[in-house]
């Protein structure tokens, strides 16, 4: 089992290669798989995570750890091997929560970008909608051409009114100051 385990870690700490075996998941990432951890399945919620027992979550946080840093773990001793399998179970936790926050953000993304590509297309109207609209249309349209119609009429006839009143003002007007003043009673006679 270490023999297996030393050629894994040998592989993984190698340069990448462009073998397909390469490209297979690791053995933490089948074991991950096989549990049902929410890491592998693209993500937890918290329902997932609730579920599964704190051991095996910690236990899958770490399997998420490079050899590296689980190297530097186990050759911790003491209350700093304490203090650092801490922060790397928060850490994890964090880049566990991170990678399900931005599932979330790119699933909202790419609702938003359907819902106005879907309005860019435009909506499909059937025959009888366009001639119902065209119908209100010409409606609308007639019915504002009345209304100008009867405003420009009611607008005469108020100054047609006006004419005359001021017209009859006038001639009432020039009317008294034709009248010849009466002459002044003289005081003497």
């Amino acid at each position: 089992m270490q023999k297996h385990l030393a050629a894994q870690k040998a592989a993984t700490n190698a340069a990448p290669s462009t073998s397909p075996a390469a490209k297979r998941p690791s053995t933490a990432e089948n074991a991950l798989q096989a549990a049902g951890s929410p890491a592998a399945a693209g993500g937890a919620s918290s329902s997932e995570t609730s579920s599964i027992s704190p051991l095996n979550h910690a236990v899958q946080l770490l399997a998420g750890m490079r050899w590296t840093s689980l190297d530097q773990l186990d050759s911790a001793n003491g209350a700093a091997k304490k203090l650092a399998v801490y922060r790397a179970l928060r850490t994890q936790s964090f880049l566990e929560f991170t990678a399900a926050d931005l599932a979330a953000r790119e699933a909202k993304q790419k609702a938003t970008w359907e819902a106005i590509e879907a309005s860019r297309r435009g909506k499909q109207v059937s025959k009888q909608e366009l001639d119902e609209f065209y119908r209100r249309l010409q409606e609308d349209g007639e019915r504002r051409k009345q209304e100008l119609a009867k405003a420009k009429a009611d607008q005469a006839d108020r100054e047609a009114k006006l004419l005359a009143l001021l017209k009859a003002n006038a001639a009432s007007s020039a009317a008294r100051s034709r009248r010849p003043k009466s002459a002044a009673p003289s005081v003497g006679s």
